[in-house]
């Protein structure tokens, strides 16, 4: 700067640009029904405010964590002193898988045995028979009578398992002794 003749001046000054807080609960997650619930980390522990909210409602204290209870829609707005802030949320939901083979089936021994599905489109399967691995597929058929064992897994971990009871009956074989010719209509 200058002012006149021969007054000059300089001064120097740094620029900080804050841009928006990098908060991040994660994804959406889900626990088993008899895991521990998390504690969601904002994963940023140098600011001035934290507000969380479950299902839009106020929950927590002025904290970078909280103790989740519940299953529901948590989300956290974060503020600096420069008024810098960011924001994420997430859902939690408890997985609860279930499975079906259905009721116990007899099937006649020169019939084809069942064949079994666990449904679950997107789990992992570990089937068993007489109590020896059997397959890792959706479906299931044995190859002999038994107890058949399908527990499921589903992408969140959680585990469902369902057992059903093949019985055979023997065919039945039919004996018939009659004369080999018959006069129809005469006594």
């Amino acid at each position: 700067v200058s002012y006149g003749t021969g007054c000059e001046g300089s001064d120097t000054m740094n620029v900080i640009t804050y841009t928006d807080l990098p908060v991040d609960l994660g994804g959406d997650d889900a626990i088993c029904p008899s895991s521990p619930f998390p504690v969601l980390t904002a994963n940023i522990t140098d600011a001035d405010n934290y507000s969380w909210t479950l299902n839009s409602n106020g929950v927590g204290t002025n904290s970078p964590t909280l103790q989740t209870t519940v299953p529901g829609i948590y989300a956290v707005t974060v503020s600096d002193q420069y008024g810098c802030f960011g924001e994420s949320s997430m859902e939690l939901f408890v997985s609860e898988p279930e499975v079906d083979l259905g009721l116990n089936q007899t099937v006649c021994d020169n019939e084809p045995f069942p064949i079994l599905d666990a449904g679950n489109d997107s789990a992992s399967y570990a089937w068993t028979m007489n109590g020896s691995s059997a397959g890792s597929n959706q479906t299931y058929q044995p190859g002999m009578a038994g107890t058949v064992t399908v527990t499921i897994t589903d992408p969140y971990g959680c585990e469902a398992s369902d057992t059903v009871e093949i019985t055979t009956l023997q065919s039945l074989n039919a004996d018939i002794n009659a004369p080999s010719t018959a006069v129809v209509g005469l006594p």
